[in-house]
């Protein structure tokens, strides 16, 4: 088997024992693609930037102001991090 096949079959077996499911849903594209590839760090930073900017222009489009959807991107990032979001940091 090769390489791009036991990454493939690797998400399959993720997708139906319902590991990561949710994650490789939207996701598993990229996961096989950073797999299969040589994915640089900068290739991953590219990726986050452009993924934050299509997160900030739906929450624009859906009327949501500026000072709200700042709030909501510093939540959610302190949240990512394993920070408290209670103190407002």
């Amino acid at each position: 088997m090769t390489l791009d096949e036991s990454v493939v079959c690797a998400v399959k077996y993720c997708l139906e024992n319902d590991i990561l499911k949710d994650f490789l849903r939207e996701h598993g594209s990229e996961v096989i693609a950073m797999m299969v590839h040589e994915y640089t760090t900068e290739d991953f930073v590219e990726a986050m930037v452009e993924h934050a900017r299509e997160e900030v222009f739906e929450l624009m489009e859906q009327g949501m102001p500026i000072e709200k959807i700042k709030q909501y991107l510093k939540q959610k990032s302190t949240t990512r991090l394993g920070g408290s979001s209670d103190d407002g940091t």
